[in-house]
């Protein structure tokens, strides 16, 4: 029973670490170094332009250089507009 068990939670963790490398994989194409983003740091607070200036993929966080300021903050994708979403691209 334990070894049934055993085999049920490795096949599952098997799966959950394919599940990450291609989400990881994926944030890595859609945020690379260079690219501009439009996000903002507060909850429905403003929008601010800016370029990304390094990634973390695990953490699923941007340094983002402001273009308005020249200051990097590092930056939830939660908070990082979708192209097109705004009516601007």
């Amino acid at each position: 029973m334990k070894a049934e068990a055993w085999k049920k939670y490795r096949a599952a963790l098997e799966r959950e670490n394919e599940a990450k490398t291609e989400t990881n994989a994926a944030f890595c194409v859609l945020f690379k170094k260079g690219n501009h983003v439009r996000y903002t740091r507060q909850t429905h607070g403003p929008v601010y332009a800016g370029l990304i200036t390094g990634v973390s993929a695990y953490q699923r966080r941007l340094l983002v250089k402001s273009t308005h300021t020249g200051r990097e903050y590092w930056i939830d994708v939660s908070s990082i507009e979708e192209p097109g979403s705004s009516g601007m691209e």
